[in-house]
C-alpha cells in the first residue's frame, strides 16, 4: 500500500521465555528480521515497560537497508547520547527512534532530535504511535535533516508525512560537522 521496500519499527517478541521490545526490519515482499532489543526501559506513570519487558543488550549497531545505513534507538534510548559517536563513526545515514510519547511534551524531543542529527551527521527520524486512549498518544513524529532542520512533523491531525531524503546529504554533513 505504501509502495516501500523497507520498514523499520518495533514489536513485542518472546525469546526463550522472556519478552522484549524488539526492533525489526521488514523487507519487501515478506521478509522480517530482528534488530536490537530495547535496553533502557521506562518505569514511570503512564509507561511501565520495565514491568512488561526484559532489558535488551547495550548494542547500538548500524544496520543496512539497501544503500541506507541506520541506527536504532527505541523511544527514550534516544536520550542515551553515548550511542551517537559510534553511529557517526560507522557512517549512519539515519537514526530511527520509534516511540509512544504524548504530543503535548514534544518540544524537548524535537530539540533532542536536532542534537542527534547534528552530532551524527544523519537524519533523525521518529514515529510515535497514534492512539485514542484519552489522547495520551497523539502521534508526534519528525524527520530532522543532518543539519538540524525539521523537515516534517506528524500530529493527530496529520498522522503520516513522507519526505524524500538524500543519503548524500548525510555523507556531506559528516564532513561539515562543527
Amino acid at each position: 500500500e505504501l509502495g516501500c521496500s523497507y520498514v523499520v519499527g518495533t514489536r513485542p517478541v518472546t525469546v526463550t521465555g522472556r519478552s522484549f521490545n524488539q526492533g525489526f526490519l521488514w523487507r519487501y515482499p515478506d521478509q522480517i528480521g530482528p534488530l536490537r532489543s530495547r535496553q533502557l526501559l521506562a518505569n514511570e506513570l503512564g509507561n511501565r515497560e520495565a514491568r512488561w519487558f526484559a532489558n535488551g543488550t547495550n548494542d547500538y549497531s548500524v544496520y543496512v537497508a539497501g544503500p541506507l545505513r541506520f541506527g536504532l534507538n527505541i523511544s527514550t534510548e534516544l536520550w542515551d547520547l553515548s550511542s551517537l559517536p559510534a553511529y557517526a563513526r560507522a557512517g549512519a545515514h539515519a537514526i530511527f527512534s520509534p516511540r509512544t510519547t504524548s504530543e503535548g511534551g514534544l518540544e524537548p524531543w524535537i530539540a533532542l532530535a536536532k542534537t542527534v542529527a547534528i552530532r551524527t551527521g544523519a537524519f533523525s527520524i521518529s514515529s510515535s504511535r497514534l492512539s485514542d486512549d484519552c489522547g495520551s498518544r497523539s502521534g508526534g513524529g519528525w524527520i530532522v535533516d543532518p543539519h538540524g532542520t525539521v523537515m516534517a512533523r506528524t500530529s493527530a491531525s496529520a498522522p503520516i508525512r513522507t519526505v524524500d531524503v538524500g543519503i548524500s546529504d548525510a555523507e556531506i554533513a559528516k564532513h561539515r560537522y562543527p
